[in-house]
């Protein structure tokens, strides 16, 4: 390090700041204004025909002062007797909805059935594993396939094929893994 370079630090000073000049704005532009077109004027507008207020409502609540049941009455105005209007046509029902449906829900019926193929085949396996044999562990992946197999079944009564099938493998996988104990 030398001493020249620290000396130097030591006595630098800040520039004064000084502001640039303001700008100028310029005018703004004149402003042409057109006269409008004449406009034709229009016919008489009907009168709108405006109900009749309804008549006030009867109250036979007791006077505070003096506790007595007092009724009001006011004098009705007719009404103006005005045409029934005619019911409106009867609404077409609303179209069916569409279902979405992806490649794999194309053919239902076919993946249907090969889902309950694959329910089918987890229930034989495990109707072939003893559950009071099992340990702790394997009772508990007997029971998970069991309510992966419900699930699958009521996805399927839901038409949710992806699902269902899914649940189906997962239910014959774990049934598969038991058998080979």
């Amino acid at each position: 390090m030398s001493l020249g370079a620290g000396a130097a630090c030591a006595r630098a000073t800040a520039k004064p700041r000084t502001d640039p000049a303001p700008l100028s704005i310029p005018d703004p532009p004149p402003r042409l204004i057109e006269p409008l077109p004449e406009v034709e004027e229009l016919p008489a507008a009907e009168p709108e025909r405006r109900e009749a207020p309804p008549p006030p409502v009867r109250s036979s609540r007791p006077n505070r002062e003096n506790g007595s049941a007092r009724e009001t009455k006011t004098a009705e105005s007719p009404k103006p007797v005005e045409p029934v209007p005619e019911p409106p046509a009867p609404a077409l029902p609303p179209a069916p909805r569409a279902e979405l449906r992806t490649p794999e829900m194309a053919d239902e019926d076919a993946t249907a059935r090969k889902v309950r193929d694959t329910l089918d085949a987890a229930a034989k396996a495990l109707a072939k594993v003893d559950y009071r044999t099992l340990g702790k562990e394997g009772q508990e992946q007997y029971n998970t396939a069991k309510r992966f197999m419900e699930q699958a079944e009521e996805a399927l009564r839901a038409r949710n094929q992806i699902a269902a099938k899914y649940l189906a493998d997962k239910a014959d996988t774990i049934a598969t893994a038991l058998t080979g104990r």
